[in-house]
């Protein structure tokens, strides 16, 4: 026990620690940086005996040896010493051949958690408690085939390279702020793989980008393969940046989303690896700033713009932030008050260091969270859960933390620790950074299509569906996954939804993923239902339905346009277009021609020999605001070329199998801004036939 008291003070003495300033809040009396040990001099706790009269040595709960893992920093979680005592202690983690130095982790009541350093390949690990050890055997294998996350620090062209900071509180410069963000993103990284392993994803996490060089996780630093830290120069000047309009927190301000966009045109300027096709990037802004009443140069905003996944985080709370692995524990533990006059109490939240690291470092993690596609969530990091950060990485709390009127944990429960929602963890499924040995790419960007039937909606995708979510009256109420296996094709059928949903009422909203990160929306199921079929009679019985709409028909003075083609064979398709798609029109055998949008552009002709059975099969669309570009395929297996502008995203128009395309229905403004499709059944659906999204 002397021992880990010897630990326990070099620790602390080694950690930057504030002197109270006049005036503020002065620490919690008896404050340590993890649960204490027992009181000096006090008899240490006995411990169990095994039935040959020795005692027990160290258990590992969360992980078996001989496993293969994908993380560079492992959370174990394990018991030591006496079960159901009341004790505190410490259990020592010796690294595979000294590769990373020990690191020593408290035992409350005989639970701990240690965060463990790996090395590539196989590692040996010792887990030594009262001088008795136990050995894990576990290998590291990086995934880097896949695409990384980078980690990237921006800063303004006249930058003084410094983050807010209180008193004694260690360095503030440029290459401090560098060791924060890189110990930041492991914990994202050994968060993720552990919360990926509890819900039955294997061990899969995304990656970092790395570099060989001088790692910073350890003091002194050592050459090891490491997370690289791009430092990304704007042009904006550092008042540029903290111009009050431009602050996020700012009722008042009139360009509050402007930081976003400043970093997207930093990295594009700064080239490789950042215009190198899809790139996914967690952005800190270092000249964030608290001016005594607003946090400036600041903005919390995640998700996507090109082929650019971004989530950016203002540098306000990085003081608190650890910089290697051994101040993890003591950051997420200290309770020493925030002093206002040199540091922002964000979102009143940021009361003490542990407090602040849990915003800084989560709320971060939430931002990437949106830039790897994941929405709010109705709980978990995407609603702020991460508040409770800290009970991941510790066994317990330090006394005198408090949420309100809720006390401090001593030994937390994996049920009161913060987590990714299981509809987070089904994106991240399927995601290009999260995939395993073996698993193949998406087959393309494409997102899912749906289609009214008879009976219900018919839902496609060639990448396979993974995820269908159920919102009623703008709440989250169900969800149904497919984890070993996407699906190509589903028919949602609306009592069973309803069913699945609990609730007969309410309009009914669903959100459609795709396994290539492609998302599709039915924001009314009921109502696409009713509209999606036409009030027109045919020779034949079968109704007109209409196929799903892409383009936002968001041009000015955008109309509605619809065309139902007469009962005669196309033979000719006239695509007329520039730098978007302008209109198509088409050629009957029985001399007839219908005009579905304008005549814009250039023209292009497709010969169909309609007389002899040929005739469209699907189009090919990119499409936003508007609907850029089109390619024709027909069933003989022809296709037509890129007609149009290579903007937006990708879709296919197309008809379900069984059915046939009988005219054309969209919108159009100076150019078209919606495309969709007509069709009709060619022979008889039995409800009897169809396969529900239950079965």
């Amino acid at each position: 026990m002397k021992g880990f008291l010897n630990d326990l003070k070099d620790l602390k003495n080694s950690l930057p620690r504030p002197t109270p300033a006049p005036g503020s809040t002065p620490p919690i009396p008896g404050n340590r940086p993890y649960p204490p040990p027992p009181a000096y001099g006090e008899k240490p706790a006995q411990f169990a005996l095994t039935a040959n009269g020795h005692h027990a040595p160290p258990e590992i709960t969360s992980i078996k040896s001989g496993e293969w893992v994908h993380q560079r920093i492992l959370l174990v979680e394990g018991r030591a010493g006496p079960h159901g005592s009341t004790f505190d202690a410490s259990i020592t983690v010796q690294h595979h051949l000294n590769t990373f130095p020990s690191q020593v982790y408290p035992v409350t009541d005989s639970h701990f958690k240690a965060l463990v350093h790996l090395v590539p390949g196989p590692n040996q690990v010792r887990f030594v408690f009262e001088g008795l050890e136990t050995m894990l055997n576990v290998s590291y294998l990086p995934l880097t085939q896949n695409p990384p996350l980078h980690l990237a620090i921006l800063v303004a062209k006249d930058s003084p390279h410094k983050f807010d900071t209180m008193p004694n509180r260690g360095p503030n410069d440029l290459e401090e702020a560098k060791k924060k963000l890189r110990m930041a993103g492991y914990l994202w990284q050994s968060f993720t793989a552990e919360q990926m392993h509890r819900n039955g994803m294997g061990r899969r996490t995304f990656r970092l980008d790395e570099e060989w060089g001088l790692d910073t996780l350890s003091s002194p630093p050592a050459l090891r393969q490491t997370a690289r830290i791009h430092v990304i120069r704007t042009d904006k000047t550092t008042a540029e940046l903290r111009h009050p309009n431009r602050a996020q927190q700012n009722p008042q301000g009139n360009d509050t989303g402007a930081l976003f966009g400043i970093t997207l045109d930093a990295l594009r300027a700064a080239g490789i690896p950042f215009t190198n096709g899809k790139v996914w990037v967690a952005c800190l802004l270092l000249d964030a700033h608290w001016d005594g009443k607003l946090i400036t140069a600041h903005a919390a905003l995640g998700g996507g713009a090109g082929d650019t996944q971004l989530g950016i985080f203002g540098s306000h709370t990085l003081w608190s932030w650890p910089s290697q692995l051994s101040h993890v524990i003591p950051a997420f533990t200290d309770t020493f008050r925030t002093d206002t006059r040199y540091v922002a109490n964000d979102a009143n939240e940021c009361g003490t260091v542990w407090e602040c690291a849990n915003i800084g470092i989560g709320a971060f993690m939430h931002e990437v969270g949106h830039a790897l596609t994941c929405p709010h969530q109705p709980d978990g990091v995407m609603l702020r859960d991460y508040v409770r950060l800290n009970r991941t990485f510790c066994v317990g709390e330090a006394p005198g933390v408090a949420r309100g009127r809720e006390k401090g944990k001593r030994v937390v429960g994996r049920e009161e620790e913060c987590w990714w929602h299981r509809l987070d963890i089904m994106r991240f499924r399927y995601h290009p950074l999260f995939r395993l040995p073996g698993e193949g790419a998406p087959i393309n960007d494409q997102g899912p299509t749906y289609h009214p039937v008879e009976h219900g909606v018919q839902v496609t995708s060639n990448a396979g569906i993974s995820l269908v979510e159920i919102y009623v009256d703008g709440r989250f109420r169900a969800h149904h996954e497919f984890p070993d296996q996407p699906e190509q094709e589903l028919f949602l059928l609306e009592s069973e939804l309803r069913e699945k949903a609990g609730t007969k009422t309410g309009k009914m909203k669903l959100e459609i993923i795709s396994a290539n990160q492609g998302q599709t929306t039915i924001e009314d199921f009921d109502g696409l239902l009713r509209e999606g079929v036409l009030d027109i009679s045919t020779h034949d019985g079968h109704p007109i339905l209409k196929a799903q709409k892409f383009g936002l028909s968001g041009l000015p003075n955008s109309r509605p346009i619809q065309v139902i083609f007469p009962d005669s064979p196309i033979t000719n398709i006239t695509v007329f277009s520039g730098n978007s798609l302008d209109g198509l029109e088409f050629t009957f055998a029985n001399s007839s021609r219908l005009l579905f949008g304008g005549r814009g552009g250039s023209p292009h002709h497709l010969p169909l020999n309609g007389p002899e059975g040929e005739r469209i099969s699907h189009f090919v669309v990119r499409s936003g605001v508007w609907v850029d570009g089109v390619e024709v395929f027909t069933n003989w297996g022809r296709r037509s070329g890129w007609f149009g502008g290579g903007g937006g995203s990708l879709h296919e128009v197309r008809c379900p199998e069984g059915y046939v395309i009988v005219g054309m229905w969209g919108s159009l403004g100076q150019w078209l801004d919606g495309i969709g499709v007509l069709y009709k059944a060619s022979y008889t659906v039995s409800p009897y036939n169809i396969k529900s999204i239950f079965q």
